[in-house]
C-alpha cells in the first residue's frame, strides 16, 4: 500500500517521509522531521539486512543555505548546502553495531 508523501517545510515544523533511493536491496524506512529555524533530523531504519546502503533525499532545507550533517555517534559526516541534500541526498551504509541511523542536519550560522 503506498502511503502519500506529508508536506513537510521549514517553515512549519513537521514530520514527513523522505524520498529515498535504494542501492542494492530492499528499502530502508525514513523520518525526517524539520524545526521552524530550518534544522531537521533524520531517522533511518534497515528494515531488509540485503540493503547495504541507501541514499535519503531531504525535504523542507533552505536551498542556499549551508548545512552541517552529523551523525549521531558524534562522528561529522561534512557539510553541503539544502540544494544538495534534497536532490543529491545522504547516502547511509549499513552498520555491524546498529541498523539504524540517526543524523542531525544543522544550518551554519555565520559567526559560529
Amino acid at each position: 500500500m503506498d502511503h502519500p508523501q506529508q508536506p513537510c517545510s521549514a517553515a512549519r515544523p513537521a514530520y514527513c517521509s523522505t524520498p529515498q533511493a535504494v542501492n542494492g536491496g530492499a528499502a530502508w524506512d525514513a523520518v525526517q522531521a524539520v524545526t521552524v529555524g530550518g534544522d531537521a533530523v533524520l531517522f533511518a531504519f534497515q528494515t531488509d539486512p540485503g540493503a547495504n546502503r541507501v541514499t535519503l533525499r531531504l525535504r523542507g532545507l533552505r536551498s542556499s543555505a549551508t548545512y552541517l550533517v552529523e551523525s549521531a555517534d558524534a562522528r561529522p559526516l561534512g557539510t553541503a548546502t539544502g540544494a544538495t541534500l534534497m536532490t543529491d541526498g545522504i547516502e547511509l551504509n549499513a552498520g555491524a553495531a546498529s541498523t539504524a541511523h540517526v543524523v542531525f542536519v544543522r544550518r551554519a550560522r555565520s559567526g559560529a
